[in-house]
């Protein structure tokens, strides 16, 4: 079967086609080879910004605890004064002073001392009651002195 002049124009069109179409390939292979590089250094960057992010937050971490450590010594600080002033044991401060702030402690300390001095005011225990105040006489005393009563020397 001979060519007719179709067959040879669409011959010549695969054959102009071809280069036009691998200079297409190449120009996206190109683009994404480009794309694929960016991306990497894109990675690298996101990588580092996340590390020093990190970094900053652990500081700021350790900075949010130090802070936190050093409020609670000043609110213990300020509790045990305060219940030194009100001469409070520490085993009452750590009961009864619940408090957060300088005036709450003072008032519960105040109300505990008033509550203490109360009880001691109204008591009924009797200081020394039960206890033997006499001076014990010795033997050697009780002999003499029956010597002199009954006339004995």
């Amino acid at each position: 079967m001979p060519k007719t002049n179709d067959d040879k124009s669409s011959s010549n069109k695969q054959d102009d086609d071809t280069p036009d179409l691998q200079a297409e390939v190449d120009k996206w292979k190109a683009l994404a080879q480009k794309h694929e590089k960016r991306a990497k250094d894109n990675a690298a960057a996101a990588d580092q910004l996340d590390k020093l992010e990190s970094a900053s937050k652990t500081d700021a971490e350790r900075i949010a605890k130090l802070e936190e450590a050093v409020e609670k010594a000043g609110a213990e600080t300020l509790r045990l004064r305060i219940a030194a002033k009100h001469k409070i044991s520490d085993e009452d401060a750590d009961l009864f002073l619940t408090g957060t702030d300088a005036d709450k402690l003072e008032e519960q300390a105040k109300r505990l001392a008033d509550h203490r001095a109360k009880q001691k005011k109204n008591s009924t225990v009797v200081t020394g009651e039960g206890t033997n105040n006499q001076t014990t006489v010795t033997d050697t005393e009780e002999r003499e002195f029956a010597r002199q009563v009954f006339g004995r020397t």
